[in-house]
Formats: C-alpha cells, sequence, structure tokens
C-alpha cells in the first residue's frame, strides 16, 4: 500500500513537471511570436505564463520534498525526484527570462530598432533547444551533447549580435544587448536541463 502511494505521488510529480514544460514551451513560443511579427501586445501574456510557473515549481518542490523525507527514496527513484527538482529551477528561470525580454521589449519603439530580426533568429534557435530538452525528459533520451552543440551555435549568434550593436550604436542597443543575453541564457538553461535528464536515465 506504502508503495502504490509512492508510485501515484511519482507519477503526480511527473505531471506537474509536464505541465511546467508545456507552459514553458508556450511561453517561448510567444516570445518568438512577439519579436518576429513585432508584436508588443503578447508581453502580458508571457507574463502570465512566468507566474503560473512560479507556482508550479512551488507545487513540484514541496511535493519532491516530501517525498524524500516521507520515502526516503534510493538509487533511480531518488535520482528522478532530485532531476526534477533541479529542472524545474531552470524552467523557473527560462519564464523569468522570457518575461524580462517581454518587458525590454514592450518599450514603446524597441520593436522598430533595426537588430529585432537578429534577436528573432536567436530566440528561434533557443525555442529549439528548449523543444528538445522537453523531448528528451518526456522520452528519457539522452541529449545533453547535442544541447551542447546548439549552445555553441547560439553564443556564437550571441556574439555575432555584439559585433553588429557595436556599428553606429544607439541608446536602445543597450537593451537590446540584454535581450540577447537572456537568450544567451534561456540556452544555457536547456543545456542544464539536458544534464538533468541524463542524469536520471543512467
Amino acid at each position: 500500500m506504502m508503495r502504490d502511494r509512492f508510485i501515484d505521488d511519482l507519477n503526480r510529480l511527473e505531471t506537474l513537471n509536464f505541465d511546467m514544460f508545456r507552459m514553458g514551451e508556450q511561453s517561448l513560443s510567444l516570445l518568438c511570436q512577439l519579436l518576429t511579427n513585432r508584436d508588443a501586445s503578447l508581453d502580458n501574456k508571457i507574463a502570465a505564463y512566468e507566474g503560473a510557473m512560479d507556482e508550479k515549481k512551488r507545487q513540484i518542490e514541496s511535493l519532491a520534498l516530501a517525498l524524500i523525507l516521507r520515502e526516503q527514496p534510493v538509487a533511480q527513484d531518488l535520482a528522478l525526484i532530485t532531476s526534477s527538482m533541479g529542472v524545474v529551477v531552470d524552467l523557473e528561470r527560462i519564464s523569468d527570462q522570457a518575461r524580462d525580454i517581454a518587458e525590454l521589449m514592450a518599450v514603446p519603439k524597441q520593436l522598430e530598432n533595426r537588430a529585432v530580426d537578429h534577436l528573432a533568429n536567436l530566440a528561434d534557435h533557443a525555442f529549439k533547444m528548449y523543444k528538445l530538452a522537453r523531448k528528451s525528459y518526456v522520452e528519457r533520451s539522452k541529449c545533453a551533447e547535442i544541447l551542447e552543440e546548439m549552445d555553441d551555435s547560439l553564443d556564437h549568434g550571441f556574439e555575432q549580435i555584439k559585433e553588429f550593436f557595436q556599428k553606429d550604436p544607439t541608446p536602445q542597443d543597450l537593451d537590446l544587448l540584454l535581450v540577447a543575453q537572456y537568450l544567451e541564457r534561456i540556452g544555457d538553461h536547456c543545456v542544464n536541463i539536458g544534464e538533468w535528464v541524463d542524469q536520471f536515465i543512467i
């Protein structure tokens, strides 16, 4: 009976994680639309996902901690629970950065900047990394090495944007450079997720 309860709680933990991944994907999809279509009206929707993901993170951490204290799991079960706790930290930070980017782009005339197309390409690359991280988590497949290679490309794109801003810079460019940095960090968090996934499927 106790084992049945433990399995049920593990399944609930997984469901909460899947929910958080889904919300993160929707948030990043909106962010890509914002940059590609230059639609600042999506700012509030992205912020709403950030708030929902904060709440989901609290639920996951509470359940995971209860499982560890109550059941004292070992081996694979413990690896799954601790990896889950690590993953949601990165997911929450990704949602924070998506919200921050949306807020920066909501500044009047910000979306008219010459660099927005470059940022949209960077966001699309980060979104592809996120979708791979989510797919690997769901399917229990290793992905860290592929994500690291993709992250190298994202880092290169970030360096190109920095070089772009060095040519005839404008006052707006500083905020947009911060946007590019946030996108680069989203890639880093995707790599972290891949590493967590690899740990619990060994």
